[in-house]
């Protein structure tokens, strides 16, 4: 998997879950910081997120293997799509 498609596949898990919370859907894009880029975007829904992105991809995402790499407040969506990969380039 190319990085470039799991960063659009983490986007559109990202805007699926805000949508089904019935929350307001923000311009989203690889250098979003999570933290302050995505309002509502807290430890539940990044946990609801990377359950849909498990299904998908047919692999375990530990939470605490994803984000870790900055201060929470730090991290993109880039970041995230990084550490997903080493995971799923694991597997």
């Amino acid at each position: 998997m190319e990085m470039r498609q799991l960063e659009l596949q983490l986007i559109n898990c990202i805007k699926s879950n805000i949508e089904q919370s019935g929350d307001e859907i923000p311009d989203i894009s690889g250098d979003t910081v999570i933290q302050d880029g995505i309002p509502g975007f807290d430890s539940l829904r990044a946990i609801e997120v990377l359950i849909e992105l498990e299904t998908e991809l047919g692999c375990e995402l530990p939470p605490e293997k994803i984000l870790t790499n900055k201060p929470q407040e730090q991290n993109t969506i880039q970041d995230m799509a990084k550490a997903i990969l080493n995971i799923v380039n694991q597997e």
